[in-house]
Formats: C-alpha cells, sequence, structure tokens
C-alpha cells in the first residue's frame, strides 16, 4: 500500500490495469485491495487517469471483434474493472471518461460504449433496453 500511494501510483495503476485485462478473475480480487483503504486520493485519480489513456492507446486493438462477432476479450475485461472501480468509488471524477466515450461516439466510434453502458449498469442498476 506505500508503494500506491507514493511517487509509484502511475506505475502501479498500469501494471493492476495490465493484469485486469488479462486475467478477469483478477478484477474483484484487485478492486477489493483498493477498496480496504490501501489507496488514497491520488493512487485512485490516477487509476482514473490510466483508465482512460488506455482506452485512447489501445482504441484500435479494442475495436476488433472476436471470431463471434463479440467485442475483444480484453476490452471486455477493462470494461469490467472500470465498471467496478467507479462503483467502488464514485468519489472519483467520471467526468473525463465519459467525455471521451461521447466524444468517440460523435465520430462513428462506438465500440467503447460497451464501457458506458456497463458503468450504467454497475452504478446505478439500469439494464439494456
Amino acid at each position: 500500500s506505500k508503494y500506491a500511494n507514493s511517487g509509484n501510483c502511475l506505475i502501479i495503476a498500469n501494471q493492476i490495469l495490465r493484469m485486469c485485462t488479462n486475467y478477469d478473475n483478477l478484477i474483484k480480487p484487485l478492486v477489493a485491495t483498493m477498496s480496504d483503504g490501501s489507496f488514497q486520493e491520488l493512487a485512485l485519480d490516477m487509476m482514473a487517469f490510466s483508465i482512460l489513456r488506455n482506452l485512447m492507446e489501445r482504441h484500435d486493438t479494442y475495436k476488433v471483434l472476436d471470431s463471434e462477432a463479440f467485442v475483444s476479450k480484453e476490452l471486455r475485461n477493462l470494461t469490467e474493472f472500470t465498471a467496478l472501480f467507479y462503483k467502488s468509488f464514485p468519489e472519483v471524477d467520471l467526468l473525463p471518461l465519459m467525455t471521451y466515450i461521447l466524444n468517440r461516439m460523435k465520430t462513428d466510434h462506438c465500440h467503447e460504449t460497451i464501457v458506458l453502458s456497463r458503468i450504467m449498469q454497475a452504478m446505478f442498476g439500469w439494464r439494456d433496453l
């Protein structure tokens, strides 16, 4: 926990995201570990920044569908992590992520809308229509 709240918080956030996008069984334990008070405000903000940066840098990778026309596993895992993260930490600013997703939708890049949909389901209890 002392590493997560030091100058290494961006490195730790990137590592957590890398693990969660590759291994879906680590999502809940890692968010639970963050929820026990081991991450302070700056570390949580850096995690939100890392989520946004991951979406921006890897958007070409995430728009690729698998053989059955489903969204890539990495994006599904990132979506689950993001939804659980923002549900567990509602004090973290959601506006930058929402702005990015809405701006991508304006330019007909809609594969990130799964993130928006999952966040609404997790935080507000909304379901697909």
